[in-house]
């Protein structure tokens, strides 16, 4: 005959042997977890350290061409520009190295550079004071700043497309646009863009 001890042993053991594989389960979960995550884990610091070596194979190949464009530069550029007129345009946004290597590149390709036309702030109309000033410059009379803004690019490239066109010499006066002729060069806006120049637009 089987006791009630016999039962209550019995149950106990099943208990013990559902926690002990619940407890084993677990382990066995988290120890594949963590490998996954391992593995993983090393893949990526594999990934990164191939990144670095193809970064300083790239950077190892970019200093090797800026050491030549600096050894071989002014050899190359020497007199290819020796009949050309230059004009620079530039905005708030240049960068004023660079623009300073491209003046150097240019001297060295004996350009002559008549100056740098820079678009100010003000030419975007940022408020009723640029748009009053604008609309005086220009002679006309609207009052959206996105159409002002148009017609003042308008103003510029034309003139330096037609020497007939209206003068842009207004808008230096009206603050939406600095002239800085080159050190020697007299002319003014107007006559910097005459006869066969290129502008040069240095946006960066």
């Amino acid at each position: 005959m089987v006791s009630f001890r016999f039962h209550l042993v019995s149950l106990t053991a099943v208990f013990l042997a559902i926690g002990l594989g619940i407890a084993m389960g677990v382990t066995v979960v988290d120890r594949a977890t963590v490998d996954l995550l391992q593995n993983r884990l090393g893949a990526v610091r594999r990934n990164v350290a191939r990144s670095d070596d193809e970064n300083a194979k790239l950077r190892k190949d970019l200093d090797a061409w800026n050491s030549y464009a600096d050894a071989a530069g002014p050899e190359l550029l020497s007199g290819k520009l020796a009949t050309t007129s230059v004009v620079l345009l530039t905005t708030g946004d240049t960068n004023g190295d660079r623009l300073a290597a491209l003046r150097d590149d240019l001297v060295s390709a004996n350009a002559s550079v008549r100056g740098e036309v820079h678009l100010t702030s003000q030419f975007s109309i940022p408020d009723d004071a640029t748009r009053a000033a604008a609309q005086q410059a220009l002679g006309v009379t609207s009052p959206h700043a996105e159409t002002l803004r148009a017609l003042l690019a308008r103003r510029l490239f034309e003139h330096w497309a037609n020497p007939s066109a209206p003068s842009a010499s207004s808008l230096v006066e009206a603050g939406l646009v600095e002239w800085t002729p080159t050190s020697g060069v007299t002319l003014n806006l107007d006559q910097a863009v005459e006869g066969s120049v290129r502008l040069v637009v240095v946006d960066a």
